[in-house]
């Protein structure tokens, strides 16, 4: 999740997600493509169990708690709804995961939990242990104010979890394209790509020192692309990759809502690429958050 968007307005904490997607008490049985089925999804109150800085911009926050270990993947960009507590609370105010978004909507905005989407860069349910890569950018929003300040003990509540990628078997072409926004679950996709995999990661990061060791096949090539948040880079190295020649891709696209527009409309419209093959995901925009506050 990526770098501050600090001049722009952003609100980016984390792998930010756009939308109240997840809301409703998701029940296994959904389907998705590839023919699976969605795992279950609920409320977890977690506690904040360890707290390090991947990079400059980049915190990892480890939460732990009972609930977690009825955690179950449901794919490798699982993202979650993650209520934060207002000022002046110690912990966010609960809800049952039955209808809880409703719930929510009908609370007191003085109130109600700071409600913002992540993804979850590793579950360890037999731990009871689950990792939030979260981008801090100061005091521009209440996630990456929370990002920057939390601490071990620190009480959150999460909904979730639902993924949209499903790696198709018969895949020859990969493409993964995201921001520092999409980092995290960049990292979660390389991890599960079969040996043999075969083609291109794009990344943008502010600086080098947001680069992070990528878990990618040897044939998967990993560019590292240095612009501030809200600045494209990723639409031209896409278009620079001359990508028409593809039988049977794949791509992921997350980041900032204009550009995964412009990636998503330069591989269907201008590759020629099969819509149902790429997977995208606004998970922030230049000057408003995605999520209601």
């Amino acid at each position: 999740m990526s770098a501050a968007a600090r001049g722009a307005g952003a609100q980016v904490a984390g792998a930010q997600v756009a939308g109240a997607q997840v809301a409703g008490a998701g029940v296994a049985g959904a389907p998705v493509p590839g023919g699976r089925a969605h795992a279950p999804m609920t409320m977890f109150r977690v506690a904040v169990a360890a707290v390090a800085d991947l990079t400059p911009h980049l915190r990892r926050v480890v939460l732990t708690g009972p609930d977690v270990r009825s955690f179950v993947d449901d794919g490798p960009d699982q993202r979650v709804k993650l209520l934060l507590p207002r000022p002046g609370q110690r912990r966010p105010l609960a809800l049952p995961a039955d209808g809880w978004y409703a719930r929510w909507q009908a609370m007191d905005p003085a109130t109600r939990p700071v409600l913002r989407s992540f993804t979850v860069r590793a579950a360890r349910p037999e731990r009871a242990e689950l990792d939030l890569d979260l981008v801090r950018h100061g005091d521009t929003g209440p996630a990456s104010r929370w990002a920057s300040r939390a601490r071990p003990g620190d009480e959150v509540a999460l909904f979730g979890p639902r993924a949209e990628y499903v790696p198709r078997t018969d895949t020859d072409l990969h493409l993964l394209v995201g921001d520092h926004t999409g980092l995290p679950a960049v990292a979660a996709i390389t991890d599960r790509l079969p040996p043999d995999a075969r083609g291109h990661v794009l990344v943008q990061v502010p600086d080098p020192d947001d680069e992070l060791p990528l878990p990618a096949p040897p044939g998967m090539a990993v560019r590292w692309l240095h612009a501030a948040a809200g600045r494209d880079a990723l639409t031209p190295a896409v278009r620079a990759l001359g990508l028409t020649g593809a039988r049977r891709p794949a791509a992921w696209v997350a980041g900032e809502r204009a550009t995964v527009a412009a990636v998503r409309r330069h591989l269907v419209d201008g590759a020629r690429w099969p819509a149902e093959r790429v997977t995208s995901c606004g998970y922030w925009r230049a000057g408003a958050p995605v999520d209601p506050s």
